[in-house]
């Protein structure tokens, strides 16, 4: 099964819901991983979910917000073939910096490491006659139920 890794950075400008003082922490989760394999890379599109806390500006109360990153990037997989089974191994963020741009804007940089695996798909069972109405017996005899 080939596999294959690369690190991303994501670099985007994020709506405080009020002005704020200060960032206090952002927690951040990877979802909705979705993938697909072309030639030699596999397309890995998600979503990062981040809960921010931040000290408002004019009460010095922390809020909370939650906010969606989405994001697509390209895995290098060599010999990957077009059509095949893929999953993402492994989603982990490294790292995440905040700059802030004004009292309700903030520049983060998120650094994240995909790694993700292909394999030929599996040919599905040719199906086979089956009817719960009778089953056969010695030749020529068949029970009705």
């Amino acid at each position: 099964m080939p596999v294959g890794s690369t690190q991303v950075l994501i670099d985007v400008i994020v709506s405080l819901a009020v002005p704020a003082l200060k960032v206090a922490s952002i927690t951040a989760n990877i979802i909705n991983l979705t993938c697909q394999t072309l030639a030699n890379q596999v397309l890995v599109s998600g979503v990062i979910l981040e809960t921010i806390r931040q000290v408002a500006l004019a009460t010095d109360m922390v809020v909370v917000q939650v906010a969606a990153l989405p994001f697509s990037a390209a895995v290098p997989v060599p010999g990957a073939v077009p059509g095949e089974a893929c999953r993402v191994i492994r989603a982990e963020i490294e790292g995440i910096t905040v700059q802030f741009v004004a009292d309700q804007l903030i520049r983060q940089v998120v650094v994240f490491e995909l790694e993700v695996e292909t394999a030929a798909v599996l040919p599905l069972p040719t199906p086979q006659p089956f009817s719960p109405l009778f089953e056969a017996r010695p030749p020529g005899t068949v029970v009705f139920r």
